[in-house]
């Protein structure tokens, strides 16, 4: 039983961090004017929610709690992603990077709760969700790329 409450608060823990990546996401996509940015924004949103959804139909096979906010930390970062977007709208580089360092934060956490004893099923997910967000992040790397040589 110690197990799976374990793994509950480890999938409650993913969930509120999809949580915040849609907030965040959903933020940034009213903010930037940039297409290519504001493109891939829109689809990292679309692939949270996704990815939300999945964690949250495990929780419920759990019997755990959906989370429908995400956590404090994410909040503050959402406040402040949103300030520097309203008050710095042309510094683009940084709005990357701090998206940069919410999806390695995120990635890691992935990393941490698959090194668990998991069962089959949940690991398989998870493992297509830390795919899913490596890929991002490459596409981000990319785009951080592209947009220092203009």
């Amino acid at each position: 039983m110690e197990s799976n409450t374990k793994l509950l608060i480890d999938m409650e823990e993913l969930s509120a961090l999809q949580m915040d990546s849609i907030n965040g996401f959903k933020q940034l996509a009213e903010r930037i004017e940039h297409a290519y940015v504001r493109t891939f924004v829109l689809e990292s949103e679309k692939q949270s929610t996704l990815l939300w959804q999945e964690i949250n139909a495990e929780i419920e096979s759990l019997h755990g709690d959906i989370k429908t906010q995400g956590t404090l930390k994410g909040a503050i970062n959402h406040l402040w992603m949103k300030l520097k977007a309203d008050v710095i709208h042309s510094d683009l580089p940084k709005v990357l990077e701090n998206i940069k360092i919410c999806e390695e934060f995120n990635i890691s956490r992935y990393q941490s709760v698959l090194s668990e004893k998991l069962p089959p099923q949940i690991k398989l997910k998870l493992l297509k969700h830390l795919d899913t967000l490596n890929s991002r992040l490459k596409t981000l790397i990319k785009l951080q790329e592209d947009l220092n040589h203009k």
